[in-house]
């Protein structure tokens, strides 16, 4: 494992830790990016937010949240299609192509303005893509339903009940908005919890 780069191991067994290795200058602190298993977070979250009816259902139209979509073929986009990496919009997510929207999201300082001009492409649910987009406009979602910061809910309503240690979001610029599809850093033993 450690010769494909690899910065840790944890395997778990019934709760306990059955196996843990560390890369050289990695260790039980050291914190690592995500990348795409921050997705997990995210949906857990919005799983928490309809428990606490913050948000109705998966089924609820994003144009409920996103009222910038609510006059054109984007109202028909649920939650759920977004969730499933069904939602049909038009967006790049080639990160070998400098000029595609992915690389964009990712380097950008204003992650906000270009989810929300993402376009429509086919209609929702009928097509699996997976595209970074769906899991950034469903944070823009769950902060609009809670009234809460990303990063404020993440902490109260998740990393702090399972009693995880010091994480990070990358943001798009200082104060800004958090990259939710990606970029979550935490330890190998908390994203064990």
């Amino acid at each position: 494992t450690m010769e494909r780069k690899t910065s840790g191991l944890l395997v778990l067994h019934h709760g306990k830790v059955a196996l843990e290795k560390y890369a050289p200058s990695f260790s039980q602190e050291s914190t690592t990016n995500s990348m795409s298993m921050a997705k997990t977070i995210l949906a857990l979250l919005v799983g928490i937010a309809i428990d606490e009816g913050k948000i109705h259902s998966e089924k609820d139209s994003v144009a409920l949240y996103l009222p910038e979509w609510k006059n054109d073929s984007r109202k028909n986009i649920t939650l759920e299609h977004l969730l499933q990496m069904t939602s049909g919009l038009d967006f790049n997510d080639d990160s070998n192509n400098l000029l595609s929207d992915l690389v964009s999201m990712h380097i950008g300082t204003q992650i906000k303005p270009l989810i929300l001009a993402t376009k429509p492409k086919k209609a929702p649910g009928i097509e699996y893509e997976y595209l970074n987009a769906n899991s950034q406009i469903l944070s823009l979602i769950l902060e609009r339903a809670t009234g809460q910061r990303y990063s404020h809910y993440l902490s109260e309503k998740l990393w702090e009940p399972l009693g995880a240690g010091t994480a990070h979001l990358w943001l798009d610029r200082e104060e800004g908005t958090p990259k939710a599809y990606c970029c979550f850093f935490a330890s190998l033993r908390d994203w064990g919890k």
